[in-house]
């Protein structure tokens, strides 16, 4: 696999027309918020937004959802946490979506500290969140450290009565091209998976490794991303899509 040079994601509105946002699969610990927001912007069409939000786990099934009307140039907002979720696990992985029936809205997804209300990660939706199908794909190059944890992710669109189930391959390789860690799996629509790489299986001698981790999606539609872990924490340090071509003109 070749690596690709990062270029930064675009702030993308949705069309008018009924659309949905998938950020993907992403954890939230305990000591966390998870926040989806959606801005309806009324300077591409002057008229109210009608917008779901939804948080799912890898399964599929919804730990919550809400529908909000949003007056243009406003923002509305649907929080979940653990405690909330009634979770007895320091961690879990979700997968927030944002529905837009009527109007066209900017999507966000903020990581909140739950004692002094910090936003800790910010995501934007941008093209880099579309779904991938039937396609081999790189993320371009990232690094982790001996207190990191590599997770890639796949999140397969649809639902089970009349989506595609998702048949992807994640793969971490090194700097030169060598494979570290590879694993196929079949997602049902609807639902995630991921594969987790941590600097001991790496085998590296160095404080940090580059790593360039790669899916091949087969069949169905996945939205696909990157997460760095604080692997004592479980605090995701970082997260991210696969990286846009950069070409000459």
């Amino acid at each position: 696999m070749k690596f690709h040079i990062l270029s930064a994601l675009l702030i993308s509105a949705l069309p008018a027309q009924a659309s949905e946002a998938d950020f993907g699969m992403i954890g939230v610990t305990s000591f966390e918020t998870a926040r989806l927001n959606a801005f309806c912007d009324g300077s591409v069409v002057p008229a109210p937004c009608d917008v779901t939000f939804e948080f799912h786990d890898l399964r599929g099934g919804t730990l919550k959802q809400a529908s909000l009307v949003l007056q243009p140039e406003t923002t509305g907002f649907l929080d979940f946490s653990l405690a909330t979720a009634a979770s007895v696990a320091n961690r879990v992985e979700i997968i927030p979506c944002i529905k837009v029936l009527r109007g066209t809205a900017q999507p966000s997804l903020e990581l909140l500290e739950n004692v002094t209300h910090r936003t800790r990660l910010l995501i934007t939706w941008g093209s880099g969140a579309v779904a991938r199908s039937n396609s081999d794909v790189d993320f371009g190059a990232a690094g982790i450290t001996p207190f990191d944890t590599a997770r890639m992710g796949a999140s397969c669109q649809g639902d089970s009565t009349d989506a595609v189930p998702c048949d992807v391959t994640f793969e971490f390789h090194d700097a030169s091209g060598s494979t570290l860690k590879s694993a196929r799996m079949a997602i049902a629509p609807g639902a995630a998976a991921y594969l987790d790489l941590t600097f001991a299986n790496t085998a590296a001698s160095s404080g940090r490794v580059t790593i360039d981790p790669c899916w091949t999606v087969a069949s169905g539609a996945a939205v696909l991303d990157l997460q760095i872990l604080d692997t004592f924490s479980g605090f995701t340090l970082s997260q991210g899509y696969p990286a846009s071509f950069a070409r000459l003109p």
